[in-house]
């Protein structure tokens, strides 16, 4: 019964491709496996039976059902985890594929992993190079915002190849332990519903609270996402004193500045998608990016010469920036926001990163078993990157 039970499918897949992941190291914490230096190695064992519990899922089966198995990271055993097929609309894509991943340690077991309840592991759907999400998470950390830490993994999947992953620290109680001195408050998901296949954006408007996803906290009913909705209705001419004191607003004006500077189209501040509110005790709103991957891509990148230019340039249309847009005293804090981020991110720190990062990832993006990009789409992609952070730096 048990060889049973560990029997795994083994559909023949394409070819491997060649072996990158980093050499083992301490595992000391889990900063190792966020380490902008390193490729851990990640294995996934998925007995048959969960194999099918996957296979079943589909780019509109909401909510995705978990399956047990197996899994090893950088040579230490993990045990048993659920694994989840993550993605949506742009990013799905089903298990014999190459599908965005999460792994929850403590799913069957309850236990954790050095601390971590899950880790995700995304596809790098839409883009080549194999850094931009990492890039941008670490602009918001640059800007001193809150935010996930990133990595890299070859993974494994039933012994297949699965080629070159993202590790996203996924935002759980304990990354707000991490992040904010009491970490016993709300934690909202803020991303679009489907419903009989319309999509419906998620953001501050009465009558549509309970459409943000309790993470982490109390359920409260809504009640700390509806006044911050209250006070958005109460601000016609100018901002209430309500909005003023709920809202961490030269926060959240930094966020939304460094999307632009980082063209994170799908975020709060222009898709309103992919973003996270925390409701510290005693503290006003904060914001959190997740699912960056649509940053630092360049609009042009398919025509010949492409403009290499990857910023936002309209300004953001949610509901909160139409509040403070109109206000004279937050317009000023928007336009000193986007001198600071200016300031924070054009030091060339990004610009290093990215060029440790083409060193360290082009053998296994190139040889990526299942990637979408040829070796010149990689090229390109990442030339116009590289040019575009160097046009940054220095820049006041």
């Amino acid at each position: 019964m048990i060889w049973l039970l560990l029997a795994c499918q083994t559909s023949e897949g394409p070819a491997p491709g060649p072996e990158v992941f980093s050499p083992p190291t301490a595992h000391i914490g889990h900063d190792w496996l966020f380490s902008p230096q390193r490729i851990n190695r990640i294995d996934i064992e998925i007995p048959d039976n969960s194999w099918a519990i996957l296979a079943a899922q589909r780019r509109f089966s909401y909510p995705r059902d978990k399956a047990m198995a197996t899994a090893t990271l950088d040579g230490e055993d993990a045990g048993w985890v659920g694994v989840r097929l993550r993605g949506g609309l742009g990013s799905f894509e089903q298990i014999d594929g190459k599908p965005k991943l999460e792994l929850d340690f403590n799913a069957f077991t309850g236990e954790r992993f050095h601390g971590l309840e899950s880790i995700s592991l995304n596809n790098r759907s839409g883009y080549c190079t194999g850094m931009q999400e990492n890039l941008v998470y670490a602009a918001y950390d640059q800007a001193g915002l809150v935010t996930s830490r990133t990595g890299h993994a070859q993974v494994f999947v039933n012994g297949q190849d699965y080629g070159l992953y993202v590790v996203v620290e996924t935002q759980d109680d304990r990354w707000l332990r991490r992040n904010f001195n009491d970490p016993s408050g709300n934690y909202y998901d803020g991303k679009y519903h489907l419903s009989e296949f319309w999509v419906h954006w998620v953001d501050f408007d009465a009558g549509k609270d309970n459409w943000f996803d309790l993470e982490e906290g109390q359920d409260v009913d809504f009640d700390d996402i509806g006044a911050v909705s209250q006070a958005i209705q109460e601000s016609q001419d100018s901002m209430s004193p309500a909005l003023w004191s709920l809202v961490d607003w030269p926060q959240l004006l930094a966020l939304m500045r460094v999307e632009m500077w980082t063209g994170n189209a799908d975020s709060y501040g222009h898709g309103r998608n992919n973003y996270r509110v925390y409701f510290e005790p005693g503290r006003p709103m904060v914001m959190a990016p997740w699912d960056t991957d649509a940053g630092l891509v360049d609009v042009s990148e398919d025509t010949d010469g492409g403009s290499g230019d990857m910023a936002l340039r309209s300004d953001p249309e949610n509901a909160l920036a139409q509040v403070c847009l109109a206000d004279p005293d937050c317009l000023a804090m928007w336009v000193q926001a986007g001198e600071q981020v200016d300031a924070d991110l054009s030091d060339g720190s990004l610009l290093t990163l990215a060029e440790g990062y083409q060193e360290l990832l082009e053998e296994g993006i190139v040889g990526d078993p299942r990637r979408a990009c040829s070796q010149n789409a990689w090229a390109t992609q990442t030339e116009r990157l590289l040019a575009y952070l160097e046009s940054r730096t220095g820049e006041r």
